[in-house]
């Protein structure tokens, strides 16, 4: 039989950490899970090269077998859950989640191999995507934005290690760090994006 690896749920309260929830997993998992999304306190979904699991208070995690591997999930109740990553047909594309199974609604328009590294929207209408991509011979990191119907470009060549964040009050919307050459030398900056 295979063996298990448990996994913890912590949480912080302010002053410490306690653990909040235990499950177990295959350990074949073990390194292969990038993250997490909570989309209620008790639906909490894990994901990375082997896949998409969720976990809804029993003591196992549970394998979605429509996905491959996942890099990236944003979603709320009402909006239901958006996934890019690379389904049993072997498309890599942000898909999103029905009454009736897993919908792929596209990709941004792409010169090249794609990385989704992170996910997030305020809503079905108003997705933003971040991630790189890469050519034979060069990278970059580029922001896509999707409204329900169309994907258009924000920035085509974003800071590296960028991070789409619910800030939305004062408008801002990313931030995260663009090397930059400082005559012979790199220089990281960190950067904060605004919409318009």
């Amino acid at each position: 039989t295979a063996s298990t690896e448990t996994f913890a749920l912590l949480h912080y309260d302010g002053s410490g950490w306690s653990v909040s929830t235990v499950y177990y997993a295959n350990n074949s998992l073990a390194g292969t899970l990038i993250g997490f999304y909570e989309i209620t306190t008790s639906t909490i979904y894990l994901y990375g090269n082997s896949g998409l699991f969720y976990f809804t208070g029993t003591s196992a995690l549970t394998q979605d077998p429509f996905f491959q591997s996942v890099s990236a999930i944003w979603g709320t109740v009402q909006d239901g859950l958006y996934v890019y990553g690379t389904g049993i047909n072997g498309v890599s594309a942000l898909y999103h989640s029905t009454t009736t199974g897993w919908v792929q609604i596209g990709n941004p328009s792409l010169k090249g191999d794609f990385n989704a590294y992170n996910l997030w929207g305020s809503s079905g209408t108003d997705i933003y995507l971040y991630g790189n991509i890469a050519t034979s011979n060069t990278a970059w990191y580029s922001l896509f934005h999707f409204d329900g119907f169309t994907w258009t470009t924000v920035i085509d060549s974003a800071p590296e290690r960028f991070t789409v964040s619910d800030i939305s009050i004062s408008g801002v919307y990313g931030a995260g760090y663009m090397r930059c050459n400082n005559g012979d030398n790199p220089v990281d900056y960190f950067v904060i994006l605004k919409k318009p």
